[in-house]
């Protein structure tokens, strides 16, 4: 997918084709730092887009019985793609970070099909951030 971007004297411009989605939904957090996991779809793809700030986004395919973590960071301008079957979760790593989603299920179907796993199911430290 080819999500156009500009930015000019005037502002920034995001055009995001959302022929494929059924939904959109905003997730900004009260507080820095609060994990919002983890949520496992065995038919909901998604798409993530950062509007402000910086999240860490974990997701995990479930196409096998040992699923594997696979942790991305992004900031304004940039997103991961989820294609089912998966699990994800994220965390807010700055202040006032907004996470743009976008679902191809709606709300109902997500709803029949979701499954809440504990946050910690990769154990806790997958959630702190690594000097490098």
């Amino acid at each position: 997918m080819e999500i156009l971007r500009k930015i000019d004297e005037r502002g920034r411009f995001i055009n995001i084709p959302v022929d494929k989605y059924k939904r959109m939904y905003v997730i900004q957090n009260h507080q820095l730092n609060t994990v919002r996991a983890f949520h496992r779809h065995n038919r909901e793809g998604l798409l993530l887009y950062c509007l402000k700030g910086v999240w860490k986004v974990i997701y995990y395919p479930i196409t096998t019985d040992n699923p594997q973590p696979i942790e991305k960071v992004i900031s304004e301008g940039e997103y991961v793609e989820i294609p089912a079957p998966a699990g994800n979760g994220h965390i807010n790593l700055t202040e006032g970070a907004i996470l743009l989603c976008f679902a191809d299920l709606s709300l109902e179907e997500v709803r029949e099909e979701e499954v809440k796993e504990k946050w910690d199911l990769f154990g806790e430290e997958i959630w702190k951030i690594q000097p490098k």
